[in-house]
């Protein structure tokens, strides 16, 4: 089965993306502030990101509070989780459709449109933040 032509029927979906290789992109309108997906995450051990830190998955990690580690606006956070779902394969962009945050208490992201996205558009998010909305009480 070809996987950019059979699953657009799907919400969302893997599609070949010029220079990037592959990206995920949404057969449907998602509305502004409308949750996209939400992710379970696998978080990692100092140890473990070492390991994973030498391996192709490395650009696929996201950072994650280690173990006691509190909001990230007053220390940075210094673990690792790894995204599942489409989390770890949406593209970077500037301009960027969505942001994430972090539900620590069920170990997921969320990921949210910051405006409305079309059908047929790539689904982004910037991973240089500014700005870091995305930390949620959880």
């Amino acid at each position: 089965m070809d996987n950019d032509a059979g699953n657009k029927k799907n919400r969302l979906y893997i599609a070949k993306c010029g220079r990037k290789g592959r990206g995920v992109f949404t057969s449907v309108r998602i509305r502004k502030n409308e949750v996209v997906e939400i992710c379970p995450v696998v978080p990692l051990t100092p140890a473990e990101a070492k390991d994973v830190n030498k391996s192709v998955l490395y650009w696929h990690l996201f950072i994650w509070p280690a173990e006691g580690e509190r909001y990230y606006q007053k220390e940075p956070w210094t673990g690792s989780a790894m995204v599942l779902g489409y989390g770890s394969v949406y593209n970077h962009s500037y301009d960027a459709n969505m942001k994430w945050y972090a539900k620590r208490s069920t170990q997921e992201v969320v990921f949210y449109a910051i405006r409305e996205i079309s059908p047929g558009e790539e689904l982004t998010h910037d991973y240089k933040w500014d700005e870091y909305p995305w930390e949620k009480q959880t």
